[in-house]
């Protein structure tokens, strides 16, 4: 399979299939509405990697006319977890392209965070520019902001104090220190609120999801709109009940603390891990699945794939730069064999284990998380699996306008399945690797960094 030639076309339609009337990249197909630029960090280190220099440099002065000092802006709200993609992007540029203005431009967003952002050291969840308001929310979703902080702080040294000091309050987190996860919210300093909030079951699921993690969505435009607005934005001040969410309200945050224990070698931070994983592995996981919510009454529910591979690869992280232990391998090898065990006969795997279709990403970041399992174990079904699942991907869902999101079991496209300009990007990320399938991730830093999904 010509892997080159794939990117070539996925580069095309960036270029000008999925381009808006002001020529920027649409978060859509057909273009319209929301850009990528929350998102920037999906397209590109992987459009830089295969030469589009400038076409990026256009798009980063495009997504002034969009941000608000700097940071992405949904509805009149600054949400800190869509604020790290930008962020990372800009500094993913910077690191190859030592460009003043957008050095001028990390330099204004990163003092924007601090300002609009940040309370009593911690990073708030978000910030509403027509209320001007910032609840004293905050969520481990954020710790996306946190990793950029450290790990971009060999470049803007003052990153790293603001990241580690972040980093060791949430050491004290309340929901972390009753259950070794995370809740989904916390109240900046409010024990009741805290109390209530971890330890209760309150709303609906699909509520509490509009109250945590959805509510900026929301927008303000008729009578109807503003009073469902109004209504959210309320109950997300309240608490609302546990909301124990693997993703992205777990992982990211664990993964800043791996970049933590590299930068520093601090066994508080090296404990952290330890002690989330094995409550990971106690609550959500089961069967060789991990499951996306967990509830404080014992009930895990709902296993994906995403889940599972990010667990791989969060396991395998742990592995490389914590602490080698092989229980760690092995549990990542048992979830590896579990969702390899439910491929279809066309060689890609469902969503979920009692579902009859795909996801285009998950299945790319599965086949990378295949690779890393096999590097570190040794065992090249693995690396081959993997490259034969994405091939599987090339194959079954190209399209004339891209690949499609998902398809079913039999090979055709789910009703309603979308071409998503992210997701296209996304698979860049896949190309790369399987054109590069002899070098190892944990060997080269800057591959390393291309391979990781966040």
């Amino acid at each position: 399979m010509n892997m080159r030639r794939a990117a070539e076309e996925i580069i095309d339609n960036i270029k000008t299939k999925y381009i808006d009337e002001k020529g920027m990249v649409s978060k859509n197909y057909p273009p319209g509405g929301e850009t990528i630029y929350a998102d920037l960090d999906d397209i590109l280190p992987f459009m830089l990697y295969f030469g589009e220099t400038d076409f990026i440099r256009n798009q980063i002065k495009l997504s002034r006319l969009v941000t608000f000092g700097g940071m992405p802006i949904y509805n009149d709200k600054i949400i800190s977890w869509r604020t790290d993609e930008y962020l990372g992007a800009l500094c993913s540029y910077y690191k190859q392209n030592r460009e003043a203005r957008v050095k001028d431009l990390i330099d204004e967003t990163f003092a924007n965070i601090i300002v609009y952002l940040t309370k009593k050291g911690h990073i708030q969840m978000c910030y509403d520019t027509s209320r001007k308001h910032t609840p004293d929310l905050y969520s481990a979703w954020s710790g996306g902001l946190i990793e950029v902080f450290l790990e971009n702080s060999n470049l803007f040294p003052s990153w790293k104090g603001w990241g580690l000091r972040t980093m060791d309050l949430w050491l004290d987190n309340y929901s972390f220190k009753r259950y070794g996860i995370f809740n989904f919210k916390t109240h900046t300093s409010s024990n009741t609120f805290n109390y209530i909030n971890c330890n209760l079951n309150i709303l609906p699921d699909t509520i509490n999801q509009i109250a945590n993690a959805q509510f900026y969505y929301l927008n303000k435009n008729g009578l109807k709109n503003k009073l469902l607005e109004k209504t959210a934005y309320t109950l997300l001040q309240l608490p609302t009940g546990a909301l124990f969410q693997f993703m992205k309200a777990n992982s990211n945050f664990v993964f800043a603390l791996i970049t933590a224990y590299r930068e520093t070698g601090y066994n508080k931070y090296k404990d952290a891990i330890n002690r989330w994983i094995d409550s990971v592995l106690t609550k959500m996981y089961s069967n060789g699945m991990i499951y996306g919510y967990w509830s404080p009454n014992g009930v895990a529910k709902k296993p994906t794939l995403t889940e599972s591979f990010v667990m791989i690869d969060i396991l395998c992280d742990t592995y490389n730069f914590v602490e080698q232990n092989s229980n760690y391998l092995n549990t990542a090898s048992k979830i590896a064999d579990t969702w390899l065990a439910l491929a279809w006969d066309n060689g890609l795997i469902p969503d979920a284990p009692d579902r009859v279709k795909n996801h285009l990403d998950n299945q790319t970041d599965f086949s990378i998380s295949l690779r890393r399992l096999s590097e570190l174990t040794g065992n090249k079904k693995y690396s081959e699996a993997g490259r034969q699942i994405f091939e599987s991907v090339l194959l079954h869902h190209k399209t004339e306008n891209g690949y499609v999101t998902s398809i079913q079991m039999n090979g055709s496209h789910t009703p309603n399945s979308n071409v998503s300009p992210k997701y296209n990007g996304l698979l860049l990320k896949g190309i790369i690797c399987w054109m590069n399938e002899y070098t190892q991730i944990y060997c080269d830093p800057h591959f390393y960094d291309l391979m990781k999904d966040r």
